[in-house]
């Protein structure tokens, strides 16, 4: 977390002068999981929305200041998404970047850990859309 002092500049996504939420102060990034159904259907199904939805589970800790990416075909980013806090059992939209294509797609996800660092997230959000 960042003081920026009366007025001054926070760049944490709780807006200015926030910061993260109380519970980012002490909690432990090494200990998240991630987990949610397999990805499937068609590909063109997806390129209905400007915002993706991606249900997930977080187990074991909850991520802070979530930065997520949706990978697929020849390793670029399709979409990408950004959350203050992931916990528990939620639906997160992602915008979309790309025009969804047939292949193997895979959600990555880093977080801030306690100390300030930004650290991946084991993630098992997979699938293929046909």
């Amino acid at each position: 977390m960042i003081d920026g002092g009366p007025g001054g500049f926070d760049p944490t996504p709780g807006g200015p002068g926030r910061g993260l939420p109380g519970a980012c102060l002490s909690y432990r990034i090494e200990r998240a999981r991630i987990s949610g159904p397999r990805l499937t259907g068609p590909a063109g199904q997806q390129n209905r929305f400007v915002r993706v939805p991606v249900r997930i589970a977080v187990r074991g800790a909850s991520v802070c200041d979530a930065e997520l990416r949706l990978y697929g075909p020849r390793g670029r980013i399709y979409a990408k998404g950004r959350a203050v806090r992931l916990k528990g059992r939620q639906v997160v939209l992602l915008s979309r970047l790309l025009t969804f294509r047939p292949g193997n797609y895979r959600l990555r996800v880093t977080g801030v850990s306690a100390q300030g660092r930004r650290e991946s997230v084991p993630s098992r959000v997979r699938g293929r859309l046909g």
